[in-house]
């Protein structure tokens, strides 16, 4: 009993401040003026929301090698040799280091982050 006296003293705050704030009434300001309707937005093609990858496929001796670009940067490859199996190189930062995956999905990259640095 004492509990429960205790959680209901404990919940009525909460409930006379939503009491309260419901009872206001909202004063609107004489000075208000309509706001006019915001321009319609920009036309926009289905050509701009795809940014397709292009694939470029190179023969070097006994290896194929499929570059992948978007909006005209390599971000990977996929190299298939004469022999084994094929693999890819990713660039998962985009500056230009790729590394070597072995097959479609990425392995998962653990966080590397700098906590102590001496200068």
């Amino acid at each position: 009993m004492k509990k429960i006296f205790c959680l209901l003293l404990c919940m009525l705050p909460a409930f006379a401040s939503t009491v309260f704030a419901q009872s206001k009434e909202h004063v609107k300001p004489k000075d208000l003026q309509a706001v006019e309707a915001p321009p319609p937005p920009p036309k926009v093609s289905a050509q701009d929301l795809i940014s397709e990858d292009k694939v470029t496929i190179v023969k070097k001796g006994t290896e194929t090698v499929e570059e992948y670009r978007r909006n005209g940067k390599l971000y990977k490859m996929r190299v298939v040799p004469a022999s084994g199996p094929a693999y890819f190189l990713v660039d998962p930062k985009g500056e230009g280091n790729f590394t070597r995956v072995d097959g479609p999905a990425p392995k998962i990259a653990v966080p590397t982050w700098v906590l102590i640095e001496w200068k």
